[in-house]
């Protein structure tokens, strides 16, 4: 078990854990790792991941969620406009998809009801 650390050396070890989870590392490994540098047992390892991981949701809780979509859209609009300029249909394409989910537009695609077409074959 490890020894004792200094509050500067536990706020290092969580901003370590904070910068390995935003590169997408996985949280075992991360626990691993931790036990294995600092020489710590299983449950302090994953307290250290554990803040890495509230950190990152904190941070999430303060976003403005109406203020991020709207710099999601205008940032889609631009790319739009962009694809529209260069004659790119899939891009164009893609970005009103995007568009349309954001803004909750178009068809509900999760309940299709199931027909059968005169030669007994089933579609939607």
């Amino acid at each position: 078990m490890g020894a004792r650390c200094t509050k500067p050396e536990a706020k290092a070890r969580v901003d370590w854990s904070l910068e390995q989870l935003l590169a997408g590392r996985p949280r075992v490994t991360l626990v691993r790792e931790a036990m294995a540098q600092w020489g710590l047992s299983e449950a302090q390892g994953q307290r250290i991941v554990r803040a890495g991981v509230e950190a990152i949701l904190a941070t999430y809780e303060q976003v403005d969620r109406t203020e991020t979509l709207a710099r999601c859209i205008h940032a889609l609009e631009q790319a739009l406009e962009l694809a529209v300029t260069r004659g790119q249909p899939q891009e164009i394409c893609t970005t009103v998809k995007a568009m349309s989910g954001l803004l909750g537009l178009g068809a509900d695609h999760g309940h299709h009801s199931t027909t059968t077409t005169r030669h007994g074959r089933s579609r939607l």
